[in-house]
């Protein structure tokens, strides 16, 4: 998939800054900028990973574009693999965007969008887990994002795959054993109990990771809760004390709010995204009508639904009705009653915990970070010290994984053909090999890599 093109993207963000920097890589990039570099020496003259201080210059009209700092990175050493350089200037938009025209005067290339991850990718220099986190690192915006990335960049997710991949190797291995022999006197079902013990053991270690799946996405995509209630019951008005902002129309009309809202919020380490949704009743209204299927469409992306109720009056049927709804979504529900400030008397069945809340005087809003950090933890996981699956293709794929596992599984059990049964456990393998990226095609590539900003 690479070309011998020489690439060249900004790498940091645009805006006036003091310093700005360009990364060039392909063949001969070092030779091709020292068209346009004048220093005491020359770029090809330097080691690798040595800097040149010297001046950028348009050759057509012999004009000095910059001072710059050029860093020298020679083939096999880069991040790409490839060879490369950095280009450090001022931060001025100007400067940044004729240096950039420069390199495509001398036939530099613009990068696509992740195209150096792409490139250190296909040039064996990182895995596709890494380059993910790459992307999960420039994007983190909390403690736990932040340390589930590094550990990604580190390569312990990929330790962890490769731990199972080894396994299903074994699996694979004992299964030829007993296809080679068949016509020999091999105790079947001395191999079968082998086997069984063996795919046990490692559909354990794939539902481990399962488990912690859906809080390492919570790490990396942020805890998505959503606000749901009747109408006019406060759900705007607490999004707006939870955010510390005017972020939404707050009203007395009932129905104010026809859309879904998000507004993210950093707090105990976590990114958190509420979701304000449109009140849920029955009504005629084509608007509300969409803004409530909105709404239960919010439920059921949520990882944590917050019920808000209005705790100056009784409960209503309306709020019954919203109840049985959470319940049958299955999600984590924390039930609020807002409107604290004025005392009333809650009838509301016992199972259900209650926060009480007062979204005018923002009193009691903490107890709701409160209860979004205790549902992040439990998981009984340790996002700090434990690596966990980042993201929807991760998972997916884990999950094909794990489906082939339990098929071999069955093809033991039912006693069907040794053959049957390596065939579930080769798709296994090809699934975790998806994972990291030893067998992923073009198109999927294509689609992760485009996903990164420009310059990485």
């Amino acid at each position: 998939m690479i070309d011998n093109k020489i690439i060249a993207a900004p790498a940091t963000a645009p805006g006036v800054a003091g310093v700005a920097m360009i990364r060039v890589s392909g063949v001969k990039s070092i030779e091709t900028v020292e068209k346009l570099f004048k220093s005491s020496k020359l770029l090809s003259s330097k080691n690798s990973h040595e800097i040149a201080y010297g001046k950028l210059f348009d050759p057509k009209t012999k004009t000095i574009i910059d001072e710059v700092m050029i860093g020298v990175f020679h083939h096999g050493t880069s991040f790409t693999g490839e060879e490369s350089l950095e280009i450090w200037t001022h931060g001025s938009p100007y400067v940044v965007n004729e240096v950039m025209r420069l390199l495509g005067t001398i036939g530099i290339s613009v990068a696509d969008p992740g195209e150096f991850s792409m490139r250190a990718f296909l040039n064996g220099k990182i895995d596709l887990t890494q380059a993910e986190a790459i992307r999960d690192l420039t994007e983190s915006q909390t403690k736990f994002a932040h340390a589930q990335a590094i550990g990604r960049l580190e390569g312990k997710l990929t330790k962890k795959i490769d731990i199972l991949h080894k396994d299903t190797l074994d699996l694979l291995a004992l299964l030829e054993v007993a296809i080679d022999h068949a016509e020999e006197e091999v105790d079947i079902e001395d191999v079968s109990s082998q086997f069984l013990k063996r795919i046990d053991l490692l559909l354990t270690q794939v539902n481990h990771m399962l488990f912690g799946a859906k809080v390492g996405k919570m790490s990396t995509d942020g805890v998505k809760v959503a606000l749901v209630g009747r109408p006019n019951v406060g759900k705007s008005s607490l999004l707006n004390a939870l955010v510390d902002e005017n972020r939404v129309i707050v009203s007395d009309i009932a129905g104010t709010t026809r859309d879904v809202i998000e507004h993210r919020v950093s707090a105990r380490g976590l990114l958190i995204r509420f979701f304000d949704t449109a009140g849920l009743r029955e009504t005629e209204d084509l608007i509300e009508k969409e803004g409530t299927r909105r709404s239960l469409e919010a439920i059921q992306n949520a990882d944590l639904v917050i019920h808000v109720l209005d705790g100056s009056m009784s409960v209503q049927e309306e709020d019954h009705n919203i109840i049985q709804i959470l319940k049958d979504s299955n999600k984590s529900v924390v039930r609020v009653f807002n409107k604290d400030d004025l005392t009333q008397e809650l009838h509301l069945d016992d199972e259900f915990s209650i926060i009480k809340v007062s979204a005018k005087d923002n009193k009691g809003t903490e107890l709701i970070f409160d209860e979004i950090s205790r549902f992040y933890f439990s998981g009984g996981v340790d996002p700090e010290s434990d690596t966990l699956v980042a993201n929807i293709r991760q998972e997916n794929l884990l999950n094909q994984s794990k489906t082939h596992l339990e098929l071999a599984k069955e093809c033991i059990l039912n006693q069907e053909s040794e053959e049957f049964t390596a065939s579930h456990i080769r798709k296994a393998r090809i699934s975790l090999e998806e994972i990291v990226g030893r067998t992923t095609d073009d198109a999927i590539l294509d689609r992760i890599f485009s996903q990164f900003c420009i310059g990485k």
